[in-house]
């Protein structure tokens, strides 16, 4: 399994051509490799481009010479500020003003990855949200812990990990 991680800011550049042709050339020419494309970042587009922005690069890849492999976008960034409030780690002031901005993000539903996760990305185990009870503080707030694996849920790397897990497991 290959995880290819794209930058939904400059999910189009040579670089990034030149890397995806030599992947199809060396490395799953001679095997059925699985691979996954993260388009990462996707909290920095505005909710109506998200669907352009997944329908573009599958076009891309489709003319690259890929015929198969889930999309998915993800917010790494987000799903970290998400992961250390529940762990009730330290945040800096920068980072509170970051998960201020992606928790106000994150819990609506135009952020959520669910309409974009491929069949093989679907139903992979992922926690069950109404189990998460309690309170935690960020930058003198509160948020339930139930609302923060929602919006951790959104982010998509859950999904991610979850078919990961299954895959090797």
């Amino acid at each position: 399994m290959i995880l290819y991680l794209i930058n939904a800011e400059h999910s189009s550049t040579n670089d990034n051509k030149t890397l995806l042709l030599e992947l199809i050339e060396n490395i799953l020419a001679d095997r059925e490799t699985e691979i996954i494309f993260l388009i990462n970042k996707f909290d920095s587009l505005e909710g109506d481009d998200i669907q352009a922005l997944v329908d573009d690069v599958r076009k891309e890849l489709v003319e690259l010479g890929f015929t198969t492999g889930g999309i998915l976008p993800i917010s790494s960034n987000a799903a970290r500020l998400f992961r250390m409030a529940m762990a009730e780690e330290e945040f800096t002031k920068r980072e509170i003003m970051d998960f201020e901005d992606m928790f106000d993000l994150f819990s609506v539903e135009k952020f959520d990855v669910a309409p974009y996760l491929e069949t093989n990305l679907r139903n992979v185990g992922m926690m069950e949200i109404r189990d998460i009870k309690g309170i935690v503080k960020v930058g003198g707030k509160e948020y339930g812990r139930a609302d923060l694996a929602k919006a951790s849920k959104r982010t998509g790397i859950m999904a991610v990990t979850a078919y990961v897990n299954k895959e090797i497991n």
